[in-house]
């Protein structure tokens, strides 16, 4: 699956998730902070009811108690139902791999594989097996690895294991870099062919420090800092990339006509750039959505009425590389179609179904619509191209996308991490799973990196075609009821 992520500030700190909509989700920090106090005071104590001080505790908050308390909230909180073994096994990888990231031999980390666990699959009882063998390898690695790191990448790993890209862990540079306008970035938009693997520049903005660096379209970045980007999710690249206004990066980069690899340093700066694009095209009206961030829904209406007075033959909107946003937008811009009927659903981890109703009316009439999609279009965008696909308002084309569709809550940490867990998922208007699914288009078209280094855009291509040809089918009246 393609990835593509945008270095600018991010308004949000549930980024590529779906945000607010209907229902009672449950108060995840509320629940949290009851389960570690409890836990320290068992851990407290020694086999003669002795206090002591675990050595695994953290003087900034993350130990093994508030790692219990993590676990927990996934096993009680989680959209689906979680086998505790997953998650044990998940936090013993991540330990792994973040002692080894770290420096260490992968040698000084086999101790976590010295004697294997024997799961009973009961969640506290296999739990405890694990809190033993935590205490143990932090003392072993204390003096080389602090335990924030090692509970920091317990974490990571522990929420890594269920796969779900609304389910994950960041760390407290990442939650800074969410939170702090003084984070910066460089102004490019980064793609990756796989999950894993090298980025390569989709776009770079203008007036960037990225522009002025010479980085280019099609340029693919192999070192952040002299770390390798091979291993790393786009995700992680991306909070690499990113830091305090002003500081510098370091990326080593080859280019498609130039394999010599070759460095260049930046320096972060703000980056502005509206999350919606307009601009006519020929005889058609290209609105690119880029997030549904507050206020998207206006400016695309904007847009719309924009594009009717010069009487344009129809709309494109670009909905690849967004992440989605507020769920409310999504709501807004979709109504405008769908008028007020169902957009979607939302399920909890009982089965229980509530409606996402549109807020209507439609306008009428409409313009011949088509939607673009691609592998990172997701969540809301992705509850939006299934309404326009399913009530037949829009033709869908591009690739099939993310299939990340579910609402989040966001666990604060004592250390000033933080745990996204995925607590619902929404359906589409006809019932149909997204998550994990996705919307498939009803033709499959996309662009290779020669396309973008060339300044090529086959799917717009045919998405003007394709309006081209439904307006020549349908006579519209100049003007609407936008």
């Amino acid at each position: 699956m393609r990835r593509v992520l945008l270095l600018l500030l991010v308004g949000l700190l549930l980024a590529g998730c779906t945000r607010g909509g209907g229902g009672r989700a449950p108060d995840l920090n509320s629940a949290f902070r009851q389960r570690p106090s409890d836990q320290r005071e068992r851990n407290s104590q020694n086999a003669q009811g002795q206090r002591t001080q675990p050595r695994s505790a953290s003087a900034s908050g993350l130990g093994l108690s508030e790692l219990q308390g993590l676990y927990q909230s996934v096993m009680e909180f989680y959209v689906d139902p979680v086998d505790d073994t997953v998650l044990i096994d998940g936090l013993l990888r991540g330990i792994h791999a973040g002692a080894v990231d770290s420096g260490l031999l992968p040698l000084d980390a086999d101790i976590l594989d010295a004697a294997p666990l024997r799961y009973v699959h009961n969640a506290d009882r296999d739990w405890n097996q694990l809190a033993a063998r935590y205490d143990i390898f932090v003392s072993k690695v204390s003096s080389r690895l602090g335990p924030d790191e090692v509970a920091q990448a317990a974490a990571r790993g522990m929420l890594g294991a269920l796969n779900d890209d609304h389910t994950t862990f960041l760390d407290p540079r990442a939650v800074e870099a969410q939170r702090s306008r003084g984070y910066m970035g460089i102004g490019v938009t980064l793609s990756m062919p796989e999950q894993q693997g090298f980025p390569i520049v989709r776009e770079t903005l203008p007036g960037s420090p990225a522009e002025r660096s010479g980085l280019r379209v099609g340029d693919t970045i192999l070192l952040i800092d002299g770390r390798s980007t091979s291993s790393l999710k786009l995700s992680e690249a991306v909070d690499q990339i990113r830091g305090p206004d002003g500081s510098e990066v370091t990326v080593q980069v080859t280019s498609v006509d130039d394999p010599a690899p070759r460095e260049m340093t930046m320096v972060r700066a703000p980056v502005r750039l509206l999350p919606v694009q307009a601009e006519a095209r020929g005889s058609v009206a290209y609105i690119r959505i880029r997030n549904f961030q507050d206020g998207v829904a206006d400016a695309v209406v904007s847009a719309m009425r924009q594009s009717l007075s010069i009487g344009v033959q129809g709309w494109v909107f670009d909905l690849r590389g967004n992440g989605g946003g507020s769920i409310q937008e999504v709501v807004t811009l979709a109504s405008l179609f769908v008028g007020d009927q169902v957009i979607g659903y939302q399920v909890d981890r009982t089965g229980r179904r509530t409606p996402i109703v549109g807020t209507g009316p439609a306008v009428s009439p409409l313009l011949p619509t088509v939607v673009l999609v691609d592998g990172e279009t997701g969540s809301g965008s992705e509850v939006f191209a299934a309404a326009m696909r399913e009530y037949r308002l829009a033709k869908v084309i591009g690739t099939r996308t993310a299939g990340r569709v579910g609402l989040a809550q966001v666990l604060a940490l004592p250390d000033g991490s933080a745990a996204q867990i995925t607590t619902r998922r929404i359906l589409a208007a006809s019932g149909d799973r997204l998550d994990g699914v996705g919307v498939d288009p009803e033709e499959t078209i996309s662009a290779a990196v020669s396309d973008w280094v060339q300044g090529n855009d086959p799917p717009f291509d045919r998405a003007q075609a394709l309006i081209a040809e439904m307006a020549g089918r349908s006579a519209v009246p100049a003007g609407s009821g936008i």
